[in-house]
């Protein structure tokens, strides 16, 4: 970003107190990126930041001894904009730049690194929501991505599956609790579902099937599914607006009217409808449709698994030719 700031200045070429290359800056960078990243930091105190410099692996291979922190953060904040100090503490300018030089720093890495952040990632899940750090990762390294963390993670998933109840297994391992209700705010919220795995999220977001597209007349959703009322956990009421008229039947106020018929919520565990077939056969029937979402799903990652399986089988064998 600097060189092309810079040379859209002609002759201007930006002076950094630390003397470093554009390239050596971004190295530290992305390194201190990630180590704050993995700390959940996303604002450092002097103390705090001067303890992530001195740690930079890129620093001591470089046998830097010149640099120092506070010249490094007035780079970050002065020259560069990438940081800026406020009450106490510095900033990353936007949280982007955090997440861009994290996921540049993990595709530096060699593989042995890039196939433990499998592991990572599924760790921090809750955090990621809203967080690109692995998308711009898997744009910047789509191949090492595939054949280091997303091809073990389905491997290992489909071979659990295989070897025991195949898709009702995957609902188990993915989808435990299923949730759904009648009511179209909680339809559009729960349309879907989140699985329990943010890998698996992160392939159904890469393949498109998360996008608006793919939610259509050809999907049951999860608001299809059949009532039952021993898995109902709420009640939603409706309401309807009644007049209220004086004795001189003159309207003088509105008020709101519970409904007799009222929306609801069920909730159940895929291992508690199985103990009873019988009484749930129809909800066994709607979960095992081709068309329902989470059946999607799981034939959406093995087509995606054999996709990436076959690329890899065809790189491998492309090397013999070189023999």
């Amino acid at each position: 970003m600097a060189k092309r700031h810079d040379a859209s200045k002609g002759a201007y070429k930006r002076a950094l107190k630390t003397g470093l290359s554009v390239d050596a800056f971004a190295d530290y960078f992305a390194e201190l990126c990630f180590r704050s990243y993995n700390d959940e930091k996303f604002e450092m105190t002097a103390e705090e930041f001067d303890g992530y410099f001195s740690q930079l692996n890129a620093r001591m291979v470089a046998n830097d001894k010149k640099t120092t922190a506070s010249d490094f953060r007035e780079d970050l904040c002065s020259n560069l904009c990438l940081m800026y100090f406020e009450g106490n503490s510095y900033h990353f300018t936007h949280r982007s730049f955090q997440e861009y030089f994290c996921a540049l720093f993990f595709s530096k890495q060699k593989d042995k690194f890039i196939a433990r952040l499998g592991d990572f990632f599924e760790k921090h899940q809750r955090r990621m929501f809203g967080d690109r750090t692995f998308y711009m990762l898997y744009d910047m390294a789509t191949e090492k991505v595939e054949e280091y963390i997303f091809l073990p993670f389905l491997t290992s998933l489909f071979d659990k599956c295989d070897n025991a109840e195949g898709y009702w297994t995957f609902l188990e391992e993915m989808y435990p609790k299923i949730v759904y209700s009648s009511e179209d705010e909680y339809r559009f919220t729960r349309r879907v579902g989140e699985p329990r795995s943010f890998l698996l999220s992160a392939i159904l977001n890469i393949t498109g099937f998360n996008g608006s597209g793919r939610i259509g007349r050809d999907i049951i959703t999860l608001v299809e599914l059949p009532y039952h009322e021993e898995l109902e956990i709420e009640r939603i009421p409706h309401y309807h607006q009644r007049t209220l008229f004086d004795s001189k039947n003159e309207e003088y106020d509105i008020e709101e009217v519970e409904d007799e018929e009222a929306g609801y919520i069920c909730e159940f565990r895929i291992t508690d409808i199985f103990k009873q077939p019988e009484e749930y056969e129809e909800l066994l029937d709607a979960l095992n449709d081709d068309k329902f979402v989470f059946k999607k799903q799981y034939l959406t990652a093995q087509k995606f698994m054999k996709e990436i399986a076959a690329k890899q089988k065809h790189e491998d064998d492309s090397l013999l030719d070189l023999l």
